[in-house]
């Protein structure tokens, strides 16, 4: 290949790329996107891609390259709404759950996403707080925190989490028809109410100052708010 690297096709395990010493590299197999692990024949053409040939078909792929995708053969297939990495782990939110970057099982293999330590559920939104992990899911708010089992403080859909700029102990969440105040009260996250006569699904809260932010609806409009 024109990075001096060895691509092997096998009749079971896809296309082996070795380096110059003769070191597995990675595996390119069905689990990586090709279509079949039954390779017969290799090419490598002068753009540098390489091309593979099936029993039933052709792929070409770029190797190396620059780009991974990650769908759902990779665990990502979902509708993602939300990236997010936390405490080095990388998180991704979809309308199936919070799913972390999980490494390979073995040196040739591919990172996958793994269904993290929540249940499944709707997720809409996800937000690093601190040492914590607040979610905005269809089943309400959750509170994700490592060693502890997720923890569901406000049982109304949510679509929105915004930690205060001013008040660190202050979160507010917009839900499909209201405004949700969280606080954190010796290390713990709790509801402890909303704004009365906000309508409409919340989709952007933004503080203008301490005490007064602006919260935009789907519907209704937008609203400014003075605490």
């Amino acid at each position: 290949l024109g990075d001096s690297t060895l691509a092997i096709g096998t009749r079971l395990g896809g296309v082996a790329i070795l380096d110059t010493q003769g070191r597995l590299r990675h595996v390119l197999n069905k689990a990586a996107g090709l279509q079949d692990d039954r390779v017969f024949k290799l090419y490598p053409d002068r753009e540098g891609g390489l091309w593979i040939a099936y029993e039933n078909g052709l792929s070409r792929v770029e190797t190396p390259s620059r780009f991974s995708l990650f769908n759902e053969t990779l665990g990502a297939g979902g509708l993602v709404r939300k990236l997010i990495r936390h405490q080095g782990k990388l998180y991704v939110a979809d309308h199936r759950g919070l799913f972390v970057l999980s490494p390979p099982d073995t040196p040739s293999g591919f990172p996958t996403f793994q269904l993290g330590p929540d249940i499944p559920r709707n997720y809409w939104f996800v937000r690093s707080v601190d040492q914590t992990l607040l979610g905005a899911t269809g089943d309400g708010i959750v509170v994700i925190e490592d060693g502890r089992e997720p923890k569901v403080i406000h049982q109304r859909a949510s679509l929105r989490i915004y930690p205060s700029r001013y008040y660190s102990n202050l979160a507010f969440a917009g839900s499909i028809d209201s405004l949700a105040v969280l606080q954190k009260n010796e290390g713990e996250w709790a509801f402890v109410g909303h704004f009365e006569n906000v309508y409409g699904s919340v989709r952007n809260i933004e503080e203008e100052e301490p005490g007064v932010f602006w919260v935009s609806t789907r519907v209704s409009g937008n609203y400014r708010i003075t605490m």
